[in-house]
């Protein structure tokens, strides 16, 4: 099969038909017009995924770890191999890495873009609670302990397992949609590295959709947004140690 032209005027033809799907299925409006689309090379990723999306967040905060050295070219490594795209809500963009999805075919890049149209809605609709992860993220910069940093590392990780948890709820249902959808796989020692080294990342996809599935109706779903003890209690560290327990 030949490589999908992968270029802003498909990225943004293809959310025009998605957006509205996402709309229905979540109960936001995404206000996907105002949204910015950029597709970068993969030689890009890391810096306009990750990087200066911290910097945004941590515009005082010692990056060093993360600019330079094994960290940075390890970090970089994976997320080149592995990242399709991603919504940055600190600057309104959706950003579609080229070479990661060009063996997908449309299907599967609308498949892609609805999940992270769920993201835009959630920066829409909940901007206090990524606020709150965007505080937590400096603070684990700036924590003077090891222990110190691993709580506020805990308290993230419950809170992106909520965000990314629906996303990938709402991703299975386009999934079911699409049916001839097909999603470029990435193999070999990249993938390899991110399922090591990811894995708290990773189980935030899969837990989260899991236990999102069990919520009743879309208002509690909307309360657990608004309650951020309650999402602490569903995917934090106490969670997992009743599960251990019981």
């Amino acid at each position: 099969m030949a490589k999908l032209e992968v270029t802003e005027a498909l990225v943004r033809a293809l959310v025009r038909e998605v957006a509205p799907i996402v709309e229905r299925l979540t109960g936001w409006q995404l206000r996907a017009e105002q949204m910015a689309v950029c597709v970068i090379p993969k030689t890009q990723a890391y810096e306009e995924v990750f990087l200066a999306r911290l910097q945004r967040l941590s515009p005082s905060g010692d990056l060093s770890a993360f600019s330079e050295g094994i960290v940075r070219r390890l970090a970089e490594y994976v997320l080149e191999g592995t990242a399709l795209a991603a919504y940055d809500h600190t600057n309104g963009t959706l950003y579609v890495v080229r070479e990661n999805v060009d063996d997908s075919n449309q299907d599967g890049l609308k498949v892609i873009i609805g999940h992270e149209l769920v993201h835009r809605g959630q920066g829409l609709y909940h901007p206090d609670l990524l606020r709150r992860t965007e505080q937590v993220a400096a603070e684990v910069l700036t924590a003077e302990t090891i222990s110190g940093k691993i709580e506020k590392i805990q308290e993230a990780n419950a809170v992106m397992t909520l965000l990314e948890g629906y996303a990938t709820l709402v991703q299975g249902v386009l999934r079911r949609l699409y049916t001839k959808a097909k999603i470029e796989r990435h193999w070999g020692i990249t993938a390899l590295l991110f399922r090591s080294l990811g894995f708290l990342k990773a189980r935030q996809y899969t837990v989260g959709a899991k236990r999102l599935a069990a919520l009743e109706s879309p208002k509690e779903l909307e309360a657990l947004y608004r309650s951020p003890g309650r999402v602490q209690e569903l995917f934090g560290a106490a969670s997992r140690r009743k599960k251990a327990t019981s």
